[in-house]
């Protein structure tokens, strides 16, 4: 039963780093894609804007909005 107890313990120890990669991977993809939509509907919205420059300053000129 202990050597049992042992395997099942080695096999856990090798899920969780699958799955916490797995889950980083799945949080990065998801945040690019939503960053990727906003801006693309921003841009929809707002052609004349430097979206370039915007996001390399940080600022946008309220009176353009």
């Amino acid at each position: 039963m202990t050597a049992a107890l042992a395997e099942l313990v080695t096999v856990l120890e090798s899920i969780v780093p699958k799955y916490t990669s797995q889950m980083k991977e799945t949080a990065t993809t998801g945040f690019r894609t939503g960053t990727t939509h906003i801006l693309t509907c921003f841009k929809a919205t707002y052609p004349e804007l430097d979206l370039e420059n915007t996001l390399h300053h940080g600022e946008v000129n309220s009176g353009h909005l």
